[in-house]
C-alpha cells in the first residue's frame, strides 16, 4: 500500500557497493586503497562514520560523528597476537556513564573468562563478568559483581536446572523466567508465554523463515486481541515489518554487511537505516534515524534529524544481555545485538533466521539444525568467544580476525581456526581448511577479496608447522568438474604431495603432503 520502496545501488570499478539511495537518504562507502575495508560511511543527516584499521587489517576504531564533528558514539579495540580483544573502549555523548573501557581475558581454548569494566580508574562491580565452563564449551558458572548463577549440564549439553527439554532437544521450560516453549514437527518456535501473563505466537514461510507475530496479554479469563507484525524479507534478512492490515510500518534500508556483502553475514553490521512509516493512506516515510555498530555489528546508536538527534542507544554484557539503554527509540528499535531483531515484546528472544538465542542463559534453544559440522556442542553460542565472532544465521560461527568489510572466510566454523591447537586434530583442522577454500572459490572464483586472502594465508601459516609446506599450494578448480587423484594416498612427508579431500565431481581440492584421514570423507556438509 501507498508508495513503493525503492533502493538505487552504485558501484565502483572495483565493484565495491558505494552508495545506496532510498527513501531514508543517501549512504555513500569510501575504501582503504584497492581493499574493501570501508573507512568512511556518510549518512543522511550530516552524520558520518570512520572505520581506522592496523597493519594487519584489524579494526582498531569506529566512530560515529554528526555535522559538527563533534564525537557522539566511539568504539577502540586493542588486540593481542591471537586476534583476541582485549580492551574495548567505549565513549557516548548522549551519556558519560558509557564512557568507559573493558578489559577481557581469556582461556586456552579462546573463550572468555573475564570481562572487568572501568571508568575513570574505578572499577565498575555492577558490569563485572567471570564466566566458568567446563571442557564442552557449557557455561556452569557466571558471576556479575557478587550474584552468581550456576548451571548443571546433562551429557546431552543441555542445562538441566531448572529447565526441561523435549525428545527432540527443544527447551521447553525455563524456570528462571517462568516461560514455556512449544514447537512444530520442524522444531521452529512456535508459541513462548508466561502463564496468566502473556504470550507469543510466530509463524513461517516455506523457507523457514519467520513471517508473523502475534502478542496477547491475558485479561483475567482468557487472551485478548493480538497485536501483529509480519515481516518481509530479502533473502534471509528483514527488511521491512508491517501491520496486521499490510501497511508498512518499519522499513530497514541495508549496506554491506560484516562479510563485504549485502547479505554474506546475515546482515551483521550492514544495518543503514531505520524508516518510520506514516499511519496514513501513503503511508510515506516520516522519520528515519541512522545505525552506528560496533566491530562486532551490535547496534549501539541511532542517530537522525531534529533535536536531540541521538534516538537510541544500548550497552550489552559479552553474550547479548542489555545492561543499560536510552533514548526515544530504545525499545521501538529491535534490531539490536549482532544487528538481529529482538522478536519478542516481553521475551528477550533474538532471532538470526534458523533459530532463536536467548542470552539470559547464554545459548540458543534448541539443537543446530547442521548438527556437529557447526561444532560439537550444538547448543553453545560462539562457542564462548563473543567479543571475536558472529552467527550469521544461527548455524555457524565466524571468527573476526578482521572486520567490517570482506573479513572473514564463508562460513568457515571457529573450531577451524583459532582454537584448533587446543581442541582440534590436524587431520580436521586441515579438512576445515580445504573446506573454507571450497566455499571461497565457490563465492569468488580465482580472485578473493584482500582480508579473505590475508585471512587464509594466516590460516595457512599456522598449519604449516603440523602439516608441511605442501599446504599452501592451492589447487582452484572449476565447480562442476571432475579429475582424478593419486590411487595411492601418500604418507605424511611424501614428496609427490596428494589431494587432502576426496576427488569427485563440484569439489575443489589442495594438493598437499597429508593423507586423508578417511577414505570415504567429502568436504561438503550432509544436508
Amino acid at each position: 500500500t501507498g508508495n513503493a520502496w525503492t533502493n538505487t545501488y552504485a558501484y565502483d570499478s572495483a565493484r565495491r557497493l558505494s552508495s545506496v539511495v532510498s527513501p531514508s537518504g543517501t549512504f555513500s562507502y569510501q575504501f582503504s586503497g584497492p581493499g574493501s575495508l570501508v573507512t568512511k560511511l556518510t549518512q543522511p543527516d550530516g552524520f558520518w562514520i570512520t572505520n581506522t584499521f592496523d597493519s594487519r587489517a584489524r579494526l582498531t576504531d569506529t566512530t560515529l560523528y554528526d555535522n559538527t564533528s563533534t564525537i557522539l558514539n566511539r568504539h577502540g579495540y586493542t588486540l593481542n597476537h591471537a586476534h583476541q580483544r582485549t580492551m574495548v573502549s567505549r565513549t557516548n555523548y548522549a551519556s558519560a556513564g558509557f564512557n568507559t573501557y573493558v578489559d577481557y581475558t581469556y582461556d586456552n581454548a579462546g573463550e572468555i573468562r573475564t570481562a572487568k569494566t572501568w571508568r575513570t580508574g574505578t572499577n565498575l562491580l555492577a558490569w563485572n563478568f567471570d564466566y566458568g565452563y567446563d571442557a564442552g564449551w557449557n557455561l556452569l558458572k557466571r558471576t556479575n559483581n557478587v550474584t552468581v548463577t550456576s548451571y548443571t549440564i546433562n551429557s546431552l549439553n543441555q542445562i538441566s536446572n531448572g529447565t526441561s527439554h523435549d525428545s527432540n532437544g527443544n527447551l521447553t521450560y525455563r524456570s528462571a523466567a517462568g516461560q514455556y516453549y512449544d514447537y512444530d514437527d520442524e522444531n521452529q518456535l512456535v508459541e513462548t508465554q508466561v502463564t496468566g501473563s502473556w504470550q507469543e505466537t510466530y509463524t513461517y514461510d516455506g523457507r523457514g523463515r519467520l513471517r508473523v507475530k502475534q502478542v496477547q496479554n491475558w485479561t483475567g479469563s482468557g487472551w485478548g486481541s493480538p497485536t501483529e507484525t509480519r515481516y518481509l524479507y530479502d533473502g534471509m534478512v528483514i527488511v521491512q515489518e508491517r501491520s496486521s492490515s499490510n501497511h508498512p510500518q518499519v522499513t530497514y534500508t541495508r549496506g554491506t554487511d560484516l562479510s563485504g556483502s549485502l547479505d554474506g553475514a546475515g546482515g551483521i553490521g550492514g544495518l543503514l537505516s531505520r524508516g518510520a512509516h506514516a499511519g496514513s493512506p501513503n503511508y510515506q516515510i516520516s522519520s528515519a534515524a541512522h545505525y552506528h555498530a560496533d566491530g562486532n555489528g551490535n547496534v549501539t546508536m541511532l542517530v537522525g534529524s531534529g533535536s536531540p538527534s541521538i534516538k537510541a542507544y544500548y550497552k550489552y554484557d559479552p553474550f547479548g544481555r542489555t545492561l543499560s539503554s536510552g533514548g526515544t527509540l530504545a525499545t521501538a528499535n529491535v534490531m539490536r545485538f549482532s544487528s538481529k531483531p529482538v522478536v519478542g515484546d516481553y521475551s528477550t528472544l533474538y532471532y538470526y533466521g534458523y533459530r532463536f538465542y536467548e542470552p539470559a542463559i547464554q545459548r540458543w534453544l534448541n539443537r543446530d539444525p547442521m548438527g556437529e559440522w557447526g561444532g560439537i556442542n550444538l547448543y553453545t553460542a560462539l562457542y564462548n568467544k563473543t567479543p571475536n565472532g558472529i552467527d550469521p544465521d544461527g548455524q555457524w560461527v565466524w571468527v573476526i580476525p578482521f572486520a567490517l568489510g570482506g573479513w572473514g572466510a564463508e562460513k568457515t566454523i571457529d573450531k577451524g581456526y583459532s582454537g584448533y591447537k587446543s581442541y582440534e586434530c590436524i587431520a580436521d583442522t586441515r579438512d576445515n581448511y580445504n573446506d573454507a577454500v571450497k566455499r571461497l572459490n565457490a563465492k569468488y572464483g580465482d580472485t578473493w577479496p584482500l582480508s579473505v586472502s590475508m585471512y587464509m594465508d594466516q590460516w595457512r601459516r599456522e598449519l604449516i608447522p603440523q602439516s608441511g609446506p605442501a599446504i599452501g599450494t592451492i589447487i582452484r578448480t572449476t565447480l562442476g568438474t571432475s579429475f582424478t587423484g593419486p590411487a595411492a594416498r601418500p604418507q605424511p612427508g611424501s614428496a609427490n604431495g596428494g589431494y587432502f579431500c576426496k576427488p569427485k565431481p563440484k569439489d575443489m581440492c589442495i594438493k598437499g603432503s597429508l593423507p586423508d584421514p578417511s577414505p570415504n570423507y567429502q568436504s561438503d556438509p550432509a544436508p
